[in-house]
């Protein structure tokens, strides 16, 4: 996983929340189905980080 994957993942999840806020926001439909796969996609980004640090941090400790 390169940095610049998660930072992607976590902009998605963030650019899809914010449009089903603006869906909810103006009563159109399919506003909830986007802020929860927003969210969804948002916490699959910050699994990827603590992931990321803990591979690091293990590294340092065999090294």
């Amino acid at each position: 996983m390169k940095k610049g994957h998660i930072i992607l993942v976590f902009l998605l999840g963030t650019f899809l929340t914010f449009l089903g806020a603006l869906f909810k926001l103006q009563h159109w439909p399919y506003g909830t189905f986007f802020l929860n796969i927003g969210l969804i996609v948002q916490i699959i980004a910050a699994v990827m980080v603590v992931i990321k640090l803990f591979k690091k941090a293990k590294n340092k400790k065999v090294k």
